[in-house]
């Protein structure tokens, strides 16, 4: 039996066909074109589930899951304005999904569901709770309890990137507050800082390789960022209780340092009784977000 796990993102669709163990075949992606608006979109997502389905026997498909960028009504299958969707205005995602392709449909919000993936199958197997962030173009993330995703009310919880370390004088965020998570640390925020410091346009990856050669102002530019993100932990761990704390997203790339950089800080920060939280990098990497979907269908 499968499940059919979709990972809609604003730059790509993915998708694929996971088995009980995790395990994933057919998988398949194409670009997402957000600006051909949402109908076009969500035929292309038709076309690539019915791809990946080419050979395989409907009765051996238990349902499909989607994962997608928030903010998302878990509850009523709505996607409600994403940033990353322009012209996504509470668009019917899962009702739309389940008529045409006729199978039951499950829809999460996309770091969630990564978030499940790595609970399940990757470094946070094993525990009883863990936290997951991923810092990349924005900065997201899950909680996972005892096996279940922490939603809230409206399944739009843990939007971690918008949590202020410095509301009064922190940089301007897209939402419209001061000093989020995702204004200070996320791959935009780093490139356009170093940007700013070295006088002409910087990647995220320029800036950790400098860091790495020894550039003292592109370390400063990392430290300040991993040290916002230690800041932010450091509220989630109190807020959360978790066991362990999974980094995704292609920030991470920038390797151990970042791993170390931000333990020390929440170690250092926290109270004595949460200081035996441990720190991993997530392990499924490109597929986490097909899994995580498709992990989504009982």
């Amino acid at each position: 039996m499968f499940s059919l796990g979709i990972d809609l993102g604003g730059t790509k669709i993915r998708a694929g066909l996971m088995q009980s163990d995790g395990s994933i075949s057919n998988v398949s992606e194409c670009k997402t074109l957000p600006h051909r608006g949402p109908d076009a979109v969500i035929d292309d997502m038709v076309k690539l589930m019915q791809q990946i389905m080419n050979g395989i026997d409907r009765r051996d498909i238990r349902g499909i899951g989607i994962g997608s960028p928030g903010p998302l009504n878990v509850s009523t299958g709505i996607v409600e304005s994403p940033p990353n969707l322009p012209g996504f205005e509470k668009v019917q995602l899962r009702s739309r999904i389940e008529s045409v392709m006729q199978f039951p449909t499950y829809l999460d919000n996309d770091a969630s569901v990564a978030a499940l993936a790595e609970y399940r199958y990757g470094c946070g197997h094993g525990s009883n709770s863990m936290l997951y962030m991923t810092i990349s173009t924005g900065i997201g993330g899950g909680v996972i309890e005892h096996g279940e995703i922490i939603r809230g009310r409206r399944g739009m919880s843990a939007e971690f990137g918008h949590v202020s370390i410095d509301a009064k004088n922190g940089k301007l965020c897209t939402c419209g507050n001061h000093g989020c998570l995702e204004a200070l640390a996320s791959g935009p925020a780093i490139a356009e800082t170093a940007s700013r410091v070295f006088s002409r346009s910087m990647t995220t990856q320029e800036v950790g390789q400098l860091a790495f050669d020894g550039d003292p102002l592109a370390q400063r530019i990392l430290d300040d960022a991993f040290d916002a993100l230690g800041a932010g932990l450091v509220n989630l761990v109190h807020a959360f209780d978790p066991e362990r704390i999974v980094l995704g997203g292609g920030v991470t790339q920038i390797g151990p340092v970042m791993l170390d950089r931000v333990s020390s800080y929440v170690v250092n920060h926290v109270m004595p009784p949460y200081r035996d939280v441990s720190f991993h990098f997530a392990h499924l990497r490109q597929d986490v977000g097909v899994i995580g979907a498709a992990c989504l269908v009982p």
